[in-house]
């Protein structure tokens, strides 16, 4: 015996539960994204701190490097 084909209604009923199967899906890996991104700049900021600790530098200190840098591109 065939099988019965789906109705439109059905199939579009269908359809939504596998989009929202899926936005889950999406919803929980761009948390995971965010919260790696979190822990990266996290490890950045102390790096950095720990950089300008070692060498008794402030932020003042890292900023005109930066201008510093920025000049002799130019």
């Amino acid at each position: 015996m065939a099988r019965r084909r789906k109705s439109l209604d059905e199939q579009i009923h269908s359809l939504d539960g596998q989009i929202d199967k899926q936005q889950s899906k999406l919803d929980m890996l761009l948390q995971q994204k965010k919260e790696l991104i979190s822990k990266k700049q996290e490890e950045e900021i102390g790096e950095l701190f720990r950089f300008m600790k070692d060498n008794n530098m402030s932020a003042q200190d890292i900023y005109n490097l930066v201008e510093q840098n920025k000049e002799t591109e130019q």
